[in-house]
């Protein structure tokens, strides 16, 4: 999956700084796949993206590739935690500082 974000993320997403994708999967099959452009978080976008299907007990996976070619911290701000909340989503995987992926219950 890591390697399929990094792909994303220099592909589609166009923030100056970092680029930010988030997947919503269900065991091992991705559901929606999402990235930061303009002022749209890249968990907002997956949330978006997946509107029609039933995200309850999924999980999202979110991560950061830098300028500096490197992973960066990616666990999700306030609103989009509220967001991921609301939709049911019972998982979070972010990457932080060091490239580690973390996983945590919401």
């Amino acid at each position: 999956m890591i390697k399929r974000a990094v792909k994303l993320a220099k592909a589609k997403s166009r923030h100056k700084y970092h680029r930010h994708v988030a997947f919503i999967v269900d065991g091992k099959r991705t559901v929606s796949e999402g990235w930061n452009h303009e002022e749209i978080h890249a968990e907002t976008a997956a949330l978006r993206n997946a509107q029609y299907v039933d995200v309850r007990g999924m999980e999202v996976v979110s991560i950061r590739w830098t300028n500096g070619d490197r992973i960066g911290m990616a666990k999700p701000c306030k609103t989009c935690m509220a967001k991921i909340v609301n939709a049911g989503i019972r998982w979070i995987t972010y990457s932080d500082s060091t490239g580690k992926l973390i996983r945590m219950r919401v």
